[in-house]
C-alpha cells in the first residue's frame, strides 16, 4: 500500500498536469480549447477520486498521515484489498463524487469526529460534481444543473452551455482566476487538509 506523502504527492503530480493542459488550451486558443478545458477538469475529477479511495484505504489499514499521526478507525486489517472491497460493497467501483455520500463514509469506517469533519460541504465540491456530469452525460438532468450553476457563478443566460464556460469563467473574488483555477485550488487544500490531521487522537 503507498504511504500517506506518496498518495497525496501523486496527486499534486496530476493537477500539475492538468494545469498545464489546462494552460495549453489558452495558448493559443484554437477550436480545440472548449474540449481541452473540459478533458483537463475531468482528469482532476478523476485525479480526486482516486486519491480519496486511496488515502481512505490507507488510514484503513493502519498507515499514518504525512507527519506521523494515525486516524482511528472501526477496520483492524493490513490488507488493502480488504478494505477495499469492503468499501465498495462488491461492486467495481464506488464514486467519490458527493461530498455529502464522501462524509457519510468517512463516518462510517472512521471513529474521530475532528477527522470526520474535515471533509466539510464545500460548495465547490458540489459545482464541480454538477461540470464533471454535464460533461460524462447528455441528460436534460445533467444540463439542467450546468444551467443552474452558470445562472450561479455567472448571474445570466447563455445557450448553449457547457462545462468548459463555467471552467473558464473568471473567479469574482480572485480575476484573472478562472472557476478551472479556483476548483483546482479547493481540491489541492483539502487534499492538504485531509493528509496533516496531527490533532486527531491517536
Amino acid at each position: 500500500m503507498a504511504t500517506v506523502p506518496h498518495i497525496r504527492g501523486e496527486f499534486e503530480v496530476a493537477l500539475a498536469g492538468c494545469r498545464a493542459l489546462f494552460a495549453h488550451c489558452l495558448d493559443p486558443q484554437d477550436l480545440h480549447t472548449e474540449a481541452g478545458v473540459e478533458s483537463a477538469f475531468l482528469d482532476a475529477f478523476k485525479a480526486w477520486e482516486v486519491f480519496l479511495e486511496d488515502l481512505t484505504i490507507a488510514y484503513l489499514t493502519g498507515e499514518p498521515d504525512v507527519n506521523g499521526a494515525s486516524v482511528p478507525s472501526i477496520i483492524s486489517t493490513t490488507d488493502p484489498e480488504r478494505c477495499r472491497n469492503l468499501i465498495n460493497s462488491g461492486r467495481g467501483f464506488v464514486s467519490w463524487a458527493d461530498p455529502a455520500e464522501v462524509r457519510r463514509r468517512f463516518g462510517l469506517y472512521f471513529t474521530e469526529a475532528s477527522f470526520i469533519n474535515r471533509f466539510a460541504d464545500v460548495p465547490e465540491l458540489r459545482q464541480m460534481a454538477t461540470c464533471r456530469n454535464a460533461i460524462a452525460h447528455s441528460s436534460d438532468s445533467a444540463s439542467g444543473r450546468l444551467h443552474e450553476l452558470w445562472l450561479t457563478v455567472g448571474g445570466v443566460s447563455k445557450s448553449p452551455l457547457r462545462s468548459a464556460d463555467v471552467l473558464l469563467m473568471d473567479y469574482p473574488l480572485n480575476p484573472p482566476m478562472t472557476w478551472f483555477d479556483r476548483y483546482l485550488y479547493v481540491l489541492e487544500a483539502l487534499s492538504v487538509n485531509l493528509t496533516q490531521v496531527e490533532s486527531v487522537a491517536r
